[in-house]
């Protein structure tokens, strides 16, 4: 049977146009009228049956095949007995059965081209066929016969091509090259790939139909022309290794083209096919690499180095102008040829061999030797040889790299010199010399520091911040600050105490300073100085000048308050002498008596401190005295320690105190008889409260802190509390006056001073 998968639609139409011709001259009626079924004849069936076509017969209405050829047989598989008992629909794809009941309603008395269908063979796969249909009359049965030509593998080989199609457009469109096709006739573009227009900055397929004259300059133009005519002359490839040109953005490009003709069936140039890809960057890295190569070569020339080329077995092929010249070779080819270990003596000979045979071996050695130059100066090299490997990776030649390290090693040799006289001077001091980073980590710890510390240095290895462990705890804030001086790269000079682990104090002195290593680093040294003995000689010292003074203050408030007392006798005696003017001459009395008291009470306290009680209860006393009457006293106390004035301040609450018991006294109705007054101290832990209470009553428009009717006496005791931590108040209340005097810190002292005391 024929194969009729791979007939196209034009063919399908050309042979249904064929079987209407042939049933036209076998005797169909061509006068039927439209509607009517033509009547399927004899020779119809003999055409029926041996048609290599598949071809059935169902009825109209049941569906039933009524028949069916042998090549309809051999396509679906089923048996002819098999075909007889089912109908049309039991072939037709289940989705396509509502589109096969819709052809039925189209009765047509001639072929008609139903186009592809889904069927099912008894195997249940699925084919694709092309329908031609007719309704015939089928022994007086409407009927309709369908020749179906399977199709199935034509469609999977268009499917296929059309994918393949897909796939190469989307690769050409993707290379990054412009790839393009122009006919050969009218050398216009029927090709251009995307990469081509957005590489030029084109829309897309904007090129389609276009000729080089269209998108370039005519000069431009004209050159490529020139390369295309050359292509279809010789019907071979051109190549255009540097075609230079403008970018999209303006700048230049260069670009490698490449040209192909392809032939028609008669061996005519059918199309041209070019591309074209961007070079650009390639000729940057290349001329890039040039440049490189010459500047690595005058590099190479001019370096301080000594660079040598040897062939595997070590013998010279090669020395650099800098070379000769530190080698002071002055004809290199008398050299040349020579073996490098001829170079080296001694040890270092060997040393050489083990160098080139690792580079022989694939791999870098280094070693360091002397060796002199050709003029017999002396030099010390850093040798570095390595291999020059080939294209397999191989190695062929050795490079020999030698650096002049004569001055290192002298300044090596230097070093070592002077770190042995520093390693001498920092065990052999008394002070314990460091070095230190930023961070505290110690890096040297001299000798010293097990004597003074009493650990040994190597337990700061452990813990580098060892040593501050045994730091007095009230020493330590001032450490810390010292430490932050030296983080910042600062001078710090600090003192503080440790406490031994013999449970002894000592004293140190610890002096810091920046510095740098070699390679720049910032380091702190340091010298911590045991200054133990200097300390309790100062002590000893102050303790010494502090009892000198006191004795001094001691013996000048003795001579004071001797003097003062004098002072008070001459005036005692003024007042029997005029007793008119006793009244201002007792009150002077009283107030050198109260300066005086205080005077002596200084010469007995070696820390200036005078306690508040007692020179309240001395003021009381000389006031009994100098004007008579009583001063009922009484004294209380919340805190622990006694309250006391400081010896800057005694006098001036001393004064203004004397004066307000003064007034007390002094300044009281006559018929009230004896003059009494009386005096309560409180103390608490941060003030002192003192009331003194009398008979009396305040003057007229009496106000003490806006200075109205207040007398010189309280315009005194104004002046000498004026002063922070001292206030007075005063009330007259039912024929008494009492005035409270309270007296808090700077006037009055710190308790921790009393405790001194």
């Amino acid at each position: 049977m024929e194969d009729y998968g791979h007939l196209t639609r034009a063919e399908l139409v050309s042979l249904i146009c064929e079987l209407k011709a042939a049933q036209t001259g076998a005797g169909g009626r061509a006068g039927e009228k439209p509607g009517e079924y033509p009547v399927f004849s004899e020779w119809h069936q003999r055409e029926f049956d041996r048609s290599p076509w598949p071809m059935r017969i169902f009825e109209h209405g049941t569906f039933r095949f009524l028949a069916v050829n042998d090549a309809a047989v051999k396509l679906y598989g089923y048996k002819r007995e098999e075909f007889l008992a089912m109908t049309a629909r039991d072939t037709r794809h289940p989705d396509e059965l509502d589109d096969f009941l819709t052809t039925l309603d189209e009765p047509t008395s001639y072929f008609r081209h139903r186009g592809p269908r889904r069927h099912i063979r008894k195997n249940g796969e699925i084919i694709v066929v092309e329908a031609v249909t007719q309704d015939i009359l089928f022994h007086g049965r409407k009927a309709r016969l369908s020749m179906n030509i399977d199709v199935t593998e034509r469609n999977k080989t268009e499917e296929e091509m059309r994918r393949q199609k897909q796939l190469l457009e989307a690769v050409i469109d993707n290379i990054p090259a412009r790839i393009f096709i122009r006919d050969a006739k009218t050398m216009r573009y029927v090709m251009r790939n995307r990469f081509s227009d957005e590489d030029s900055g084109r829309p897309i397929g904007s090129s389609i139909g276009k000729s080089v004259y269209d998108l370039y300059p005519r000069e431009f133009a004209d050159l490529i022309s020139s390369t295309d005519a050359e292509a279809l002359k010789t019907g071979r490839l051109v190549e255009v290794p540097e075609l230079r040109m403008t970018g999209k953005s303006g700048e230049p490009r260069i670009r490698h083209v490449r040209k192909v003709p392809v032939f028609d069936e008669n061996g005519q140039p059918w199309m041209l096919v070019g591309i074209s890809n961007d070079i650009t960057e390639r000729k940057r890295a290349e001329d890039a690499l040039r440049e490189s190569n010459e500047f690595l070569r005058s590099v190479i020339e001019s370096g301080r180095d000594c660079i040598k080329v040897l062939d595997l077995e070590g013998r010279l092929l090669l020395m650099s102008a800098g070379g000769q010249r530190l080698m002071e070779v002055d004809d290199v080819s008398s050299l040349l040829g020579t073996s490098y270990l001829d170079f080296w003596r001694g040890s270092e000979r060997a040393v050489a061999g083990k160098a080139l045979a690792t580079a022989r071996a694939g791999s870098m050695s280094r070693f360091e030797g002397y060796c002199p130059t050709n003029k017999g100066v002396p030099k010390w090299w850093d040798e570095i040889v390595t291999p020059i490997l080939g294209k397999d990776g191989v190695p062929e030649k050795l490079l020999v790299v030698s650096r002049d390290i004569t001055e290192y090693k002298r300044t090596e040799s230097a070093l070592r010199e002077s770190e042995e006289r520093f390693r001498q001077l920092a065990e052999n001091i008394r002070e314990v010399f460091w070095i230190s980073t930023l961070g505290g980590e110690n890096i040297y710890v001299s000798p010293s520091y097990e004597e003074i510390w009493g650990k040994r240095p190597e337990s700061l290895s452990h813990n580098p911040h060892n040593w501050m462990k045994a730091i007095y705890p009230e020493d330590l804030p001032a450490v810390r600050e010292g430490r932050k001086k030296m983080a910042c790269g600062e001078h710090s000079d600090v003192e503080y105490r440790i406490v031994r682990p013999d449970g002894t104090l000592r004293w140190i002195r610890d002096r810091s300073y920046p510095m740098k290593r070699g390679d720049g680093t910032q380091l702190v040294c340091g010298v911590a100085d045991d200054i133990t003995d200097q300390k309790q000689a100062e002590q000893d010292r102050l303790k010494h000048a502090i009892q000198q003074r006191d004795a001094l203050v001691r013996e000048v408030h003795h001579r004071i308050k001797n003097s003062l007392q004098g002072i008070v006798g001459l005036l005692r005696q003024k007042i029997r002498r005029h007793p008119i003017i006793a009244p201002e001459i007792e009150e002077a009395v009283a107030q050198l008596q109260s300066v005086a008291l205080v005077y002596g009470l200084q010469e007995t306290r070696s820390d200036g401190l005078l306690n508040l009680a007692e020179i309240t209860d001395a003021i009381c006393s000389s006031a009994e005295s100098l004007i008579g009457g009583r001063v009922e006293r009484e004294f209380e106390r919340k805190s622990q320690r006694p309250a006391c004035i400081a010896g800057s301040e005694a006098v001036s609450v001393a004064v203004a105190l004397n004066e307000l018991v003064f007034n007390a006294l002094k300044h009281q109705p006559a018929e009230a008889g004896e003059k009494r007054a009386r005096i309560v101290l409180r103390e608490t832990a941060d003030e002192v409260e003192i009331r003194i209470t009398n008979r009396g009553q305040l003057p007229a428009g009496f106000d003490y802190l806006g200075g109205q009717a207040t007398g010189s006496g309280l315009e005194l005791v104004r002046t000498l509390l004026a002063s922070p931590g001292g206030m007075v108040t005063f009330n007259g209340v039912r024929g008494e006056v009492e005035v409270v005097l309270r007296l808090s810190p700077p006037l009055l002292a710190g308790r921790q001073m009393a405790v001194a005391g």
